[in-house]
Formats: C-alpha cells, structure tokens, sequence
C-alpha cells in the first residue's frame, strides 16, 4: 500500500537529494515542518515537561541545571525562548545512573535517542519526549582535557550523507563546549525552582558572545562559533 510504501521512497527521494547537492536544502524543509508542530507542544506542554524532568532526575539524585537555549531564556526573557521548540538540560556525568531510561519512562518519558562515541562507549547526550516536548539532556564531564572547566559534545549533520548512511559508516562530527566550573543552585523560572549555574552570565557569553543579551529569532544552530574545540571523536545515534 501507499502508506506501507512511504519509508522506502523517502529513502529514494533522500538518495535523490544527496545525488543532486540538494540534501541540506530537504533536511531545513524537513526540520521547519518538524519544529512548527515541536513549537505548539513547546507552548501547552513545555513547563509541565520541564517540571517532570526536574521532579524525575532528582529522585534519583541528579541535578538537572538549564543550559544553551533554555538558559538563555531563564536569564535574559525569565521565559522560554519564543522560536525554541525543545528543552535544553544538563546533567553532569557522573551523576548518570545505568538505569536511567527506565526512571525517565516511569516519569512519563520516551527515549528517542542517545548519542554516543563507539570508540570509547562514552555517552554524551540524550534526547526524551514527554507530550510531544522534546527534551535534550546533555552530560558535561570532568576530566584532564579542559582542568579548570566543565565540557559537552555538540554533533552535528555529516558533512555529505545521509544520517541513516551516516549512523552505520563514520557517525557524526562533534565539538566540545567548555564551561567555567560552576556551583548550581536552585533559582526561580516561571514560578518554580529549577537548578542553573550560578555563573551563568559567564556560561552565557561563552555560548552566544557578549551580545547575547539582544535577542536574535534568526539564530541556529550553526551559529555556535564561541568557545569550542573540535573533538576529533565521531557520535554515533541509538534510535528508540
């Protein structure tokens, strides 16, 4: 049937694309079709996520701080970002429990991914979904690569292929993000209280300049040019 059929031609038209030079082009369409819908459940949903998330993550011990876009918002709208359309969260590594797909799930959370590095095992970042509010938590280690700083991996679209042929050849190119060392407290965001750092002006003008302070709706996520080194180290995606 026509439905039945739909995944083998998306695959085709994907080849098609790539063949022609025309790939990035069909992945921003695909991604503002996407984002528009991510954006509706942002605005019924994204509190009510952010909360379940927090409420989850701590009663196992974590601390989940805002980071990147959600930050952002808290610090400088006291709101999330009006065009963000997902939840950015971070948690340190070692706090990351083995079992923690399964304390998501019971909070209400679908794992829709988990980027990794094959060559080491290392996870780096996590994707959930709770009412249709996608949820990015990212892991910031501590090790001798940055000494007085914190890190997290960015990936990002292969350079030529497809994130299918991608995902089973070479992965994904990474950068890492490095963040001054921080304690976190508990502050106030939309009524609640939900951990951040406490420098977060410095975390903040690190990510987005020292302009960040004047919004800018035409930002994405390419726009990442401040403080970041190039891994070398390639991710790869474990698909739910």
């Amino acid at each position: 049937t026509f439905l039945q059929n739909l995944p083998i031609m998306r695959k085709l038209l994907v080849k098609i694309a790539v063949r022609l030079g025309l790939y990035q082009k069909a992945m921003d369409i695909d991604t503002r079709i996407r984002q528009r819908k991510e954006k509706k459940a942002m605005q019924q949903y994204g509190l009510e996520t952010l909360i379940a998330a927090d409420e989850a993550i701590t009663a196992f011990g974590g601390r989940m701080f805002l980071v990147f876009g959600t930050l952002l918002g808290a610090y400088r709208e006291h709101n999330f970002i009006p065009h963000d359309c997902d939840i950015d969260v971070g948690l340190l590594a070692s706090e990351r429990p083995e079992n923690i797909q399964e304390l998501m799930a019971e909070a209400g959370f679908r794992r829709v991914n988990q980027q990794y590095v094959k060559e080491t095992g290392r996870i780096v970042e996590e994707r959930y979904q709770r009412k249709g509010v996608g949820i990015d938590l990212f892991y910031f280690f501590d090790d001798d690569r940055f000494p007085d700083e914190i890190y997290a991996y960015l990936s990002y679209r292969h350079e030529t292929k497809d994130w299918r042929e991608a995902n089973v050849t070479d992965g994904f190119p990474t950068i890492l993000k490095p963040q001054v060392r921080s304690t976190f407290s508990r502050q106030d965001f939309l009524g609640h209280q939900f951990y951040m750092p406490d420098r977060a002006e410095e975390w903040l003008r690190r990510l987005y300049g020292d302009d960040f302070m004047i919004p800018n709706p035409g930002w994405s996520f390419s726009d990442h040019k401040t403080r970041s080194f190039p891994s070398g180290e390639r991710v790869f995606r474990k698909i739910e």
